[in-house]
């Protein structure tokens, strides 16, 4: 039973993965504590969230990004609650892009510069604390397959 219960979570991250267009050029998965400490500007993570009223998580991939308040998590001054700053990621050639330009820059990962590639759509706040998200994976890319993905795009684009 545990081995099918690892196979699912497995699967999951597989399919978020996918949806973000990160599968292939993620190296390296690590589980983080539910802290905003751990979470910096220029950070790729995998939140299992559940939103208000709903029953089951779901995982979302997203860019961790500096706003004017905060770096990475700020406190929400109506509800006293961490939020987690962030663009979420698609398999848009914008979202890619992004993640090629800022993944070896994290200093980069600014609200604004975000902003720029990407547009307000994409920008979102997740609540932070144990009954909205159940875990936060940190996602380290392999550089060299993300270099030769950009080698690829810029060859699609000339």
């Amino acid at each position: 039973m545990p081995q099918l219960r690892e196979n699912k979570k497995k699967l999951i991250v597989n399919e978020a993965l996918e949806e973000s267009g990160l599968r292939g050029i993620t190296q390296k998965i690590n589980r983080v504590a539910l802290s905003s400490g751990f979470l910096q500007p220029g950070d790729i993570v995998i939140l299992n969230y559940r939103k208000d009223h709903e029953t089951y998580y779901k995982p979302v991939v997203v860019l961790v990004v500096q706003t004017k308040v905060s770096s990475g998590v700020r406190i929400s001054r109506g509800t006293n609650r961490k939020l987690i700053t962030c663009f979420k990621l698609d398999n848009s050639p914008e979202a890619m892009n992004m993640v090629r330009k800022l993944y070896n820059n994290k200093s980069n990962s600014s609200y604004l510069k975000v902003y720029s590639m990407m547009g307000e759509d994409q920008y979102r706040t997740y609540i932070m604390d144990s009954s909205h998200v159940s875990r936060i994976l940190k996602v380290k890319l392999d550089e060299t397959a993300l270099n030769k993905t950009q080698t690829e795009a810029s060859q699609v684009e000339g």
